[in-house]
């Protein structure tokens, strides 16, 4: 996958969405997911993955902005329940389903599981789910 994005403003938020940009290259083109009907399962996971690398060459706290986001918005009208089709969702709404609640929520588990469990877990997952027709329900249950 090419990351063909338009210029940032600063080199943190270029390292922010470049690094995101390039965790697309597993969600969802590897494992398959449909971004446009259910976001959180491609979003959330772009969005987790490169944390680390952001906050080592990017020089800044990716986890603290997505916290704040969240604690803005949660609990309000903002916040839908995952199994609602991100197609039918817009702003902020959007914003909070697709992107700060998913990645938390993996952020999250990884921090109760370790890092270790964490990643086996998830590679678990890629390699039962890659390339098969996946949906929401399934994938909050596996």
């Amino acid at each position: 996958m090419m990351v063909n994005d338009g210029s940032e403003p600063t080199y943190a938020s270029t390292v922010g969405l470049t690094s995101h940009e390039i965790a697309h290259t597993y969600f969802p083109f590897f494992m398959g997911t449909n971004e446009v009907k259910y976001a959180f399962m491609d979003e959330g996971w772009a969005r987790m993955i490169p944390y680390k690398f952001q906050k080592e060459v990017g020089k800044y706290n990716p986890i603290a902005l997505q916290m704040k986001g969240f604690d803005e918005r949660a609990g309000r009208e903002f916040e839908v329940p995952p199994m609602v089709p991100s197609i039918q969702l817009k702003g902020q709404t959007y914003r909070m389903a697709a992107y700060n609640r998913p990645a938390l929520a993996y952020l999250f588990l990884q921090d109760m599981m370790g890092e270790d469990k964490f990643r086996e877990a998830m590679q678990y997952y890629i390699a039962v789910w890659k390339g098969n027709i996946q949906i929401r329900s399934i994938f909050l249950i596996s």
